[in-house]
């Protein structure tokens, strides 16, 4: 994940692609890569009557929720220093539990509870920390950025 987050860091900042385009030719990927996969293995593509119609409900309201919440995450790159960005993304277990808590009345385990603060605390620690000014920097002012995408 690191690795295309930032290739798309490298995409819009420097050859200026457009984040829309970025979340187009991936979901056009995918949904072509579903369709070859379905084919291969002779399934039938749209086979609703699998679902009841608060399933239905439920995945149509997914896919949507996912395709803006992958669209944010893309322009969130262009606003914010990708090691920010990454640390903020790993923040997302702690979410889901909360979520799944408060939505699919699933209740942790004390394992669990005790796992998501302990990962939460570590996360505050990491972007409150007053490290050397190198931590701080976003990754393509390193100057390792340039070395791996930019062509000598």
């Amino acid at each position: 994940m690191v690795f295309y987050h930032s290739l798309v860091k490298h995409l819009t900042v420097n050859l200026k692609v457009h984040p829309i385009d970025l979340c187009i030719i991936r979901s056009s990927t995918l949904m072509m890569s579903s369709f070859f996969a379905m084919k291969a293995k002779g399934e039938r593509l749209c086979d609703w009557s699998l679902f009841s119609d608060s399933d239905k409900k439920f995945l149509q309201a997914r896919c949507i929720a996912g395709s803006f919440g992958w669209t944010f995450l893309i322009l969130s790159l262009l606003l914010i220093p990708l090691h920010l960005q990454g640390i903020l993304q790993n923040t997302s277990s702690f979410w889901i539990a909360i979520l799944s808590t408060c939505i699919l009345k699933e209740g942790p385990t004390k394992l669990e509870i005790l796992c998501i603060f302990g990962c939460f605390a570590g996360v505050l620690i990491m972007l409150s920390s007053k490290g050397d000014d190198e931590f701080h920097k976003p990754f393509e002012d390193t100057g390792v950025y340039e070395k791996i995408f930019v062509p000598p």
